[in-house]
């Protein structure tokens, strides 16, 4: 299981403020320290000048594509664990998510179910990007 000594510093890239409030008042007494950003400038914004352990994305922001952010982002072995989080269930959104190099792809719903997931779901996306950037270090050795 992750060692949640430091706190785990987290992205939320989510267009919609007030479910952005919600998820970071539910996980900053968890120990995650969130910062939100409201679309893909906000988040090429917040990398540049911070160290994420994990980013969720939402699929439909409005500047633009989560699923592009994914795609340019997460193939990065020394970034963050990226994790789709959208509204919609689609099948090929998940397939094309993971194959871009999310580790994981929840769907939001609204009672908000998911919320209550996360620490999970953060927890064991990190824990495989880390796992797989260790294979890939001791296959190149």
């Amino acid at each position: 299981m992750l060692d949640r000594g430091p706190a785990v510093k987290l992205l939320y890239v989510e267009d919609d403020p007030a479910l952005g409030d919600i998820v970071r008042k539910t996980l900053e007494p968890q120990g995650y320290q969130t910062y939100l950003a409201a679309g893909r400038r906000e988040f090429a914004d917040a990398i540049k000048v911070e160290y994420f352990d994990a980013v969720l994305v939402d699929h439909h922001l409005h500047d633009g594509s989560g699923l592009d952010i994914i795609q340019q982002y997460a193939k990065n072995e020394a970034g963050p664990a990226f994790i789709m989080v959208t509204g919609e269930e689609n099948t090929s959104l998940a397939v094309a998510a993971m194959r871009a190099g999310a580790m994981d792809y929840m769907t939001k719903e609204s009672e908000l179910h998911f919320i209550d997931m996360l620490p999970v779901v953060i927890g064991n996306a990190i824990e495989r990007r880390a796992i797989r950037v260790r294979e890939r270090s001791l296959q190149g050795e």
